[in-house]
């Protein structure tokens, strides 16, 4: 029974762009010869590790999903394992996803990003609002008051008339 895997690997920095395509291509003719059928292979750039592995600061990436028996795999690891080219090497299962689970992905992620930017309007508004209150407060107090204050002369003038 075939499984589909995902393989990284790291390898020491090569000089030049002919010399990343030769270490690609020799780990992909190690793989067809361990029995592996290769789906897709990547080169990655050259990346500064988080830590020093074997005296190397830098290493080259190499992706490649396959599908593959587990013996096959087996076999292909300890290979790698006495390679020198390789620094780390990561294999794991990678489930195989449907066109319709991508789609259904996608819009669920393009839902998620509407309600967001929902929400974000709906707090803009309300922002503004919460503004616009405040301003409408500040304009209306200075007015009444001003009102109060005539007012007051008002009967302060009807007080004063009276006790005369």
């Amino acid at each position: 029974m075939n499984i589909h895997y995902e393989l990284l690997i790291i390898t020491p920095t090569p000089d030049s762009t002919s010399a990343k395509q030769a270490i690609l291509q020799k780990f992909v003719d190690l793989a067809t010869k361990s029995g592996v059928n290769i789906t897709k292979n990547e080169l990655w750039e050259e990346r500064k590790l988080a830590y020093e592995i074997k005296k190397y600061k830098n290493g080259l990436y190499l992706v490649f999903e396959f599908d593959s028996e587990p013996e096959a795999l087996k076999k292909m690891e300890s290979e790698f394992q006495l390679m020198p080219e390789v620094i780390r090497h990561l294999v794991v299962k990678k489930k195989v996803r449907s066109d319709e689970e991508i789609a259904e992905q996608k819009r669920i992620r393009e839902k998620i990003q509407e309600r967001k930017v929902r929400e974000a309007h709906v707090a803009a508004a309300a922002e503004q609002k919460k503004t616009t209150d405040k301003k409408e407060e500040v304009k209306k107090d200075p007015k009444t008051e001003k009102l109060r204050l005539e007012e007051l002369d008002d009967k302060l003038d009807k007080l004063l008339k009276e006790d005369i």
